[in-house]
């Protein structure tokens, strides 16, 4: 199955629909648990109009991760990234976030995962640029508005810092500009919200409900929460472990911005905890920097090997979607 993704081709993209709809399937068959509420103003205003847990949301989650999907081989094959062009960074992203059954419905967290997206490409393409103000605009923007959907995307802001500082000279002017292009989706839904005298309600939603210290909505003791919160850990252990091999032999472009992509976990990871109820969806957040990262162990296999590797995760994936049915 990954040969047919080892190809730089464009349009080989389609394959992603497929590939996804063998994970998603389960979102369709599978009645879904209760979500946990954790979106902000612009996640609310999606959800007046598409209700994430009906076919046409779930169908609108299914073409969301795909286009991600897409975006992410993208930005890998325009940045050369991977030691061998492929369409195995988007692939591997699909895999991972279908890797959980709280991941298969539209939520706050995915939506905002897009503009995260866009931030990235944003951000990889002002390295060795004198002028990059557009980029820096677009950087805070995006991430302004991921927060929108969802609160804790905020500690972006500081991966935004970190990695143009990693990127760049990043100067106090671009710092200015980055700092109004995350200010300005803000101020324009207040001016919304307070003209058409909801804005208390922006401040409940955006600020007062949408942060918390370790509140956490999950049931610890449900034995797969920690089947999933164990196979998300031993997989960000293992490419933590492999950090040196990724920067074996690559540029320094590439060096720094994988370097980005760890840093990408590491507030995934610290966004933890100011998020309010959050559940196993937060982990969603990581999955552009796992997925990008696992696409590059996997590069670095034997095809035979990668191949039953890969078989082994996937069914493993799909007997944890469907243990409602083996286990009654």
């Amino acid at each position: 199955m990954l040969s047919l993704f080892r190809t730089n081709q464009f349009i080989a993209n389609i394959f992603l629909i497929f590939y996804a709809a063998i994970f998603r399937l389960s979102a369709f068959l599978v009645p879904p648990q209760a979500l946990s509420d954790t979106g902000g103003v612009m996640a609310d205003w999606v959800f007046q109009w598409i209700d994430p847990l009906t076919f046409s949301g779930t169908l609108t989650a299914f073409f969301l991760v795909v286009f991600q999907g897409v975006l992410v081989n993208i930005i890998l094959v325009r940045h050369r990234m991977a030691s061998e062009l492929s369409l195995l960074p988007g692939m591997f992203y699909v895999f991972l976030a279908s890797s959980m059954s709280e991941f298969l419905y539209l939520s706050p967290v995915l939506l905002a995962t897009t503009f995260y997206l866009l931030a990235l490409y944003e951000m990889f393409d002002t390295y060795k640029k004198y002028t990059a103000a557009g980029q820096i605009f677009n950087i805070g923007l995006g991430i302004g508005v991921a927060s929108l959907f969802y609160p804790s995307m905020v500690a972006f802001l500081l991966l935004a810092v970190v990695g143009l500082r990693i990127l760049r000279a990043f100067k106090f002017k671009e710092q200015l500009i980055l700092t109004c292009g995350f200010v300005a989706p803000y101020f324009l839904s207040f001016v919304w919200f307070f003209f058409t005298d909801q804005y208390q309600y922006f401040i409940e939603t955006q600020v007062i409900n949408g942060f918390s210290f370790m509140n956490y909505a999950e049931n610890f003791n449900d034995w797969i929460f920690y089947v999933k919160v164990g196979f998300f850990a031993i997989l960000t252990l293992f490419l933590l472990a492999n950090f040196n091999r990724f920067m074996l032999k690559r540029n320094i472009e590439i060096q720094k911005d994988i370097s980005v992509l760890y840093f990408g976990g590491l507030f995934a990871f610290l966004s933890f905890f100011i998020q309010a109820n959050v559940g196993l969806d937060h982990f969603f957040l990581a999955v552009p920097s796992l997925g990008i990262l696992l696409s590059f162990a996997f590069l670095n296999l034997s095809r035979p090997m990668a191949e039953a590797i890969h078989l082994l995760l996937l069914f493993g994936v799909l007997i944890l979607q469907y243990h409602t049915w083996w286990l009654g």
